[in-house]
């Protein structure tokens, strides 16, 4: 394949508009969910200590990627329930069924992070066809997406392919399923581990939107969705 770099100066041409697809990663890299889970777990358990709310975040974490990486056919609302049981349970907190749900079901209400929505619609504007893949259910995704102000091709649930990613077979299933050549999917995330690292080891072009300081040799290397902007158009 040709190199990325290429591509995108190429862009400015006109000539490849409307061929590529900016498949982005949702939660962690469009919509911050450690601000909204950070959020709900003060909401729910006010006194404390800030150092207790980093633990239960990264053991959260810890138990997403061990729990998507192995089920399949699973819904995300299982996980997200079981995330958060997990690392309430490790840290020895004591809570109610009504305090679990409104942790694990903040989804509904996580935000975007603010540098993506104008750069996501000059994207679009300038021939980029746009899809989200994520490790969600669709009624999550679809409530998310809502919140970026743009149009997107294809929203690709998780859930409903029978994989979740890191599993390369998630790509292989969204690819057949939503007709996206493998030649023309760029795939954009800020985690190596749930993206990157599988999407790369596919022969898809990458590019790390490197919010978390990650050490990862994608295609490309971005701190702002605005860089891409600048280099296409």
């Amino acid at each position: 394949m040709a190199l990325l770099q290429d591509i995108l100066r190429k862009w400015r041409s006109r000539d490849l508009r409307g061929t590529f697809t900016l498949v982005f990663d949702c939660y962690g890299t469009l919509i911050d969910w450690i601000g909204g889970l950070r959020s709900a777990f003060k909401s729910e358990f006010p006194e404390a200590p800030s150092d207790l709310l980093e633990k239960f975040i990264s053991l959260w974490m810890e138990r997403d990627l061990s729990s998507t990486s192995r089920s399949k056919r699973a819904s995300y609302r299982e996980i997200l329930i079981s995330n958060t049981k997990y690392a309430l349970d490790s840290l020895n907190i004591r809570y109610n069924e009504d305090q679990l749900m409104k942790i694990a079901l903040s989804i509904y209400r996580w935000g975007p992070f603010p540098d993506v929505i104008t750069p996501l619609g000059r994207l679009k504007l300038i021939g980029f066809r746009l899809a989200i893949m994520s490790n969600t259910d669709p009624q999550f995704l679809r409530v998310s997406a809502s919140k970026l102000n743009v149009e997107f091709d294809h929203l690709i649930a998780c859930s409903e392919l029978g994989y979740f990613k890191p599993n390369p077979q998630a790509w292989i299933e969204a690819m057949r399923r939503y007709r996206i050549p493998r030649e023309t999917w760029i795939h954009l995330s800020s985690y190596p581990e749930y993206d990157l690292i599988p999407a790369k080891k596919l022969g898809l072009y990458t590019i790390l939107l490197n919010r978390y300081n990650r050490d990862f040799q994608a295609d490309l290397v971005i701190s702002s969705l605005d860089e891409l902007v600048n280099l296409t158009s």
